[in-house]
């Protein structure tokens, strides 16, 4: 996304996790608050500029095959394609499967060590970062590192980052 907008809540957000001990969570799930807010109360606020290409150009939403509108790109007006629709057989079978492999264990590993047990602590803890991430785990680096290290002293700073460089070092990851 581009302006003036996105680019405030970015530095709002860096200013937070840099000067202030705001939890990780907490700034993402911020962020997404402010940015839900201000697109309901000035629809379009976040939306692409328009591109203008000349006059001989075709525009952004046309085909250059064609006068049609046919959409060559994403955006409000553009039907959901059918494999990204809800399929609720789908999601229930997603479901049980997410229940399967990881909340009966950590269930179990709860249930059988203790809630307060270190690794039922750290699956919990780890399943939440799992989820803040979203596919961008550098993002959550910081704050795992200043949980394992210091909330809940599971690892020695050093040892954090030698695990960090291990993990960059390993083909694959």
């Amino acid at each position: 996304m581009r302006g003036i907008v996105p680019a405030l809540i970015a530095a709002a957000a860096f200013a937070l996790i840099t000067f202030t001990p705001t939890p990780f969570p907490a700034i993402v799930l911020g962020a997404g608050l402010i940015g839900w807010l201000l697109e309901r109360i000035r629809p379009g606020i976040f939306a692409a500029p328009k591109v203008s290409h000349g006059p001989s150009a075709p525009d952004a939403h046309t085909s250059a095959k064609s006068n049609s509108a046919a959409p060559i790109i994403m955006d409000d007006h553009v039907p959901t394609p059918p494999h990204a629709q809800l399929h609720w057989p789908r999601w229930i079978a997603m479901a049980a499967t997410f229940f399967v492999l990881i909340a009966a264990p950590l269930v179990g590993l709860a249930l059988w060590r203790g809630p307060d047990d270190v690794f039922a602590r750290m699956g919990r803890f780890f399943t939440l970062a799992a989820f803040v991430t979203i596919g961008g785990a550098y993002a959550v680096l910081p704050y795992v590192t200043e949980m394992a290290t210091h909330a809940y002293g599971w690892l020695e700073r050093g040892q954090m980052m030698d695990g960090l460089a291990l993990g960059e070092t390993t083909p694959g990851r």
